[in-house]
């Protein structure tokens, strides 16, 4: 009956590792499982922080473009005049 009562044991403590085993790697995965939650909230935190910037970037490219084409306009206007007031004065001086 001894060894009936040492297996009985040995038993019993294996299944207490096993369950200590267990509970361990639950915690664990609960411990990873929270952790990677935290990592994704702060990460769509991240996204949402860069998608606002992507789209205040866009407009300010928008803006940048358009004083470019009505710069370009005011240069094409400054170019046509000076071509103008070259050409009165070598008219006068030609004559």
């Amino acid at each position: 009956m001894s060894e009936v009562n040492q297996a009985k044991e040995q038993l019993q403590q294996a299944l207490a590792k096993l369950d200590d085993v267990v509970k361990t790697r639950s915690s664990d995965g609960d411990a990873q499982q929270h952790e990677v939650e935290v990592e994704s909230k702060a990460m769509q935190a991240e996204i949402d922080t860069l998608r606002q910037e992507n789209a205040g970037l866009k407009a300010e490219l928008v803006d940048a473009r358009n004083a470019y084409v009505a710069l370009e306009e005011v240069a094409d206007a400054v170019d046509s005049r000076l071509d103008t007031a070259i050409s009165s004065i070598r008219t006068v001086m030609s004559h």
